[in-house]
């Protein structure tokens, strides 16, 4: 019995459909930083912010400042961070401990400005592994007035899996103003590989692939005896 042009596509779908693969959606990005952007408290001066950890001075100034009256507008939400000292010499960190899933792909984001001209205050941004030297992926100019604005994300993969510490270092100097935004640590779950086709599904591509010639040569003759 022969089956006729859509009973034969019917079963070309069948066979393709039985064997294909496809890609699978795209994996959601998640953002592993807490209050990165400086938004949980509001007006309100807390030192050290929600989600955030400072070491190792009591000094360490933190406010949240919303832009106008000589400071910057946030990049991210209503606040920045105004990490200013009322002293000099005055060392301090903030930090994050960050744990990142293992196979992801992950990078790092955040905005930074500071006022350093003519003043000897410094500021910087690292990652640091539990295991390894720091990575500083940040360092302000010295003496250098800075905007506050996005720095390029930074590829930190290879910490997939990995417990690190987002940590912000200043120091005051002479006099220090430093402004902080929009920290993110986004991670996305590498894409598993490639499914390849098991000897079955190779069977099944062949079969369609033989009824479609089958087809085409059906049509071609219904042409001829036309």
């Amino acid at each position: 019995m022969h089956l006729g042009v859509p009973a034969r596509v019917a079963a070309l779908l069948l066979a393709f459909s039985a064997g294909a693969t496809f890609p699978a959606a795209a994996n959601a990005q998640t953002n592993l930083v807490t209050n990165g952007s400086f938004e949980a408290d509001g007006a309100t001066i807390t030192v050290p912010p929600t989600g955030w950890s400072r070491a190792p001075s009591s000094n360490c100034g933190f406010i949240n400042r919303t832009g106008g009256g000589g400071y910057p507008a946030a990049t991210e939400g209503t606040y920045i961070a105004n990490v200013a000292f009322g002293q000099t010499n005055i060392s301090c960190q903030f930090y994050q401990d960050v744990a990142i899933p293992a196979s992801s792909n992950v990078t790092l984001g955040f905005a930074v400005g500071a006022l350093l001209s003519g003043r000897t205050g410094t500021l910087s941004v690292s990652v640091v592994p539990t295991v390894g030297a720091p990575l500083v992926v940040y360092t302000a100019p010295a003496n250098t007035d800075v905007t506050l604005a996005e720095v390029t994300p930074i590829d930190i993969s290879a910490y997939s899996g990995q417990t690190v510490r987002l940590q912000i270092d200043a120091n005051s100097g002479n006099y220090f103003n430093g402004y902080l935004d929009n920290f993110r640590i986004n991670a996305v779950a590498a894409p598993p590989p490639a499914p390849v086709p098991t000897l079955s599904e190779w069977a099944m591509i062949l079969f369609g692939l033989s009824l479609a010639g089958g087809a085409a040569l059906y049509i071609q003759r219904q042409k001829f005896t036309a």
